[in-house]
């Protein structure tokens, strides 16, 4: 597997692991669910959504962290799994800032496939110029 297949993988993992535990700690800790379906379907709409997610996550992230890193220098496991999480909150801030008559479904996913490409583009860009070895691609700045 390539190596900005594999940071993908975690991106999107990191994603999915984000979305459930901020639905499971809205769920169980706020009592923030829908009454008549209970906390258990709610969980469960809360962790479809995430499955669709990150599915949607995974293919702008693999094009992101390829374009950005090459072959050979993706991110590793625990900053792709970051970067996922962040997607998250970058997410929610886009959501956050609509005004409260605009359709936010188009909107967000516009938004949500294009901010897993950048996030996992930037991602592989800072870490390739960050990165040591016998090319000497350290960080030289904008």
């Amino acid at each position: 597997m390539h190596a900005w297949a594999r940071s993908s993988l975690f991106f999107a993992a990191g994603f999915w692991a984000a979305v459930v535990l901020t639905g499971t700690v809205g769920i169980y800790g706020f009592d923030y669910y829908e009454r008549a379906w209970g906390r258990g379907p709610s969980l469960q709409v809360y962790i479809w959504i995430a499955t669709l997610g990150a599915v949607v996550a995974l293919f702008p992230a693999g094009f992101g962290f390829r374009l950005g890193g090459g072959d050979e220098l993706a991110p590793g496991p625990i900053v792709a799994t970051i970067s996922g999480a962040a997607l998250v909150l970058v997410l929610w801030l886009i959501s956050f800032l609509l005004p409260d008559r605009m359709p936010h479904g188009p909107i967000i996913l516009l938004a949500h496939v294009a901010a897993a490409f950048w996030i996992a583009y930037l991602v592989s860009v800072i870490r390739n110029r960050l990165a040591t070895g016998p090319s000497n691609n350290r960080w030289r700045g904008p």
